[in-house]
């Protein structure tokens, strides 16, 4: 049966148990060298079947290990490897999202610059045509409604409601 708690001596206890007395981390670790000791040949017998199985001869070459700081050493540690390091991730970061938008307009998501990515272009207004800059106009007032502050919201559908006559349903659904 498998025991739920590390080897003693597998990581420092002392590192892993903050607030134990020395009794109990004595206790402790007296109780897992007794869980984690060698089995002996009449409880291994006791354990498998007497059929189906053979006992082999250990290799000419092993050697047992018995210094308790070989032991120690024999099984890496996490704490063991100090060269090995997890990578840092910025999840904050975004390649191709810019960090502000220009113009005084409210954030944009990710999601809406395919519809108001235009937007982003740092072209002239005076350089559009008046559809242009009609549809331009539109754009800005229709991310101040979706993605605005209250005040913003409620002066930018204030204005495409004023001026919905005028400039007519094409840019405002297109």
């Amino acid at each position: 049966m498998g025991s739920a708690m590390p080897m003693a001596g597998a990581t420092p206890a002392a590192a892993c148990t903050p607030g134990v007395t020395p009794y109990n981390l004595l206790r402790w670790e007296k109780d897992i060298e007794e869980r984690n000791r060698p089995l002996t040949d009449e409880e291994l017998d006791m354990m498998f079947p007497l059929k189906g199985y053979k006992i082999l001869d250990p290799p000419a070459s092993y050697v047992p290990i018995r210094t308790p700081a070989r032991k120690l050493l024999a099984t890496p540690t996490p704490l063991g490897t100090p060269l090995y390091q997890f990578p840092e991730e910025n999840c904050g970061q975004r390649f191709d999202v810019p960090k502000e938008v220009p113009g005084g307009l409210p954030f944009m998501k990710p999601e809406d610059y395919q519809y108001f990515g235009a937007l982003l272009n740092e072209d002239e207004e005076e350089e559009l045509s008046p559809d242009e800059q009609k549809e331009q106009k539109i754009m800005k007032l229709l991310l101040k409604v979706k993605n605005g502050t209250l005040p913003q919201r409620k002066t930018a559908l204030r204005q495409l409601t004023d001026k919905a006559r005028e400039s007519g349903a094409g840019p405002l659904f297109n």
